[in-house]
């Protein structure tokens, strides 16, 4: 079970390995939004608005409706693989920021670029997954 679990997480660069840039990165950058009924039916008006055709994922849970942060960040112009100063996001997974070389300041600048344009096209506030230590 520990090798397949392991397994998985190495496909999406989730395990430290030096032969492989896109693990040098905190994991999960950003936390699925859940949303209220209201807050879900804005978004997909919201969507509509910016002629998002294609099905727009989204998961019921007890409290609303759980939607893919790593959805909303491709959507709001964020692809896999893009290459900044010092920094970036995975080739794997768009939820992943890794350094590249960079301070934690430019890593910081990114993903408050990448949650700024979700807020601004979505509606929808990310939350960082990693604690920031000063």
């Amino acid at each position: 079970m520990r090798e397949a679990v392991l397994e998985l997480r190495r496909s999406k660069s989730m395990v430290l390995d030096p032969a492989d840039p896109n693990t040098r990165s905190a994991g999960s950058f950003f936390m699925n939004p859940v949303l209220t009924p209201t807050e879900h039916e804005q978004f997909l008006d919201r969507c509509r608005e910016h002629n998002i055709t294609q099905r727009i994922p989204g998961f019921p849970t007890d409290t609303g409706v759980k939607v893919p942060a790593a959805w909303l960040i491709e959507q709001a112009g964020f692809s896999k693989g893009l290459i900044r100063p010092g920094v970036g996001i995975s080739t794997k997974h768009s939820l992943a920021l890794i350094n590249r070389g960079g301070s934690a300041q430019q890593l910081i600048q990114l993903a408050e670029e990448i949650a700024s344009q979700v807020e601004a096209r979505f509606g929808i506030p990310l939350l960082r997954e990693p604690i920031l230590v000063a």
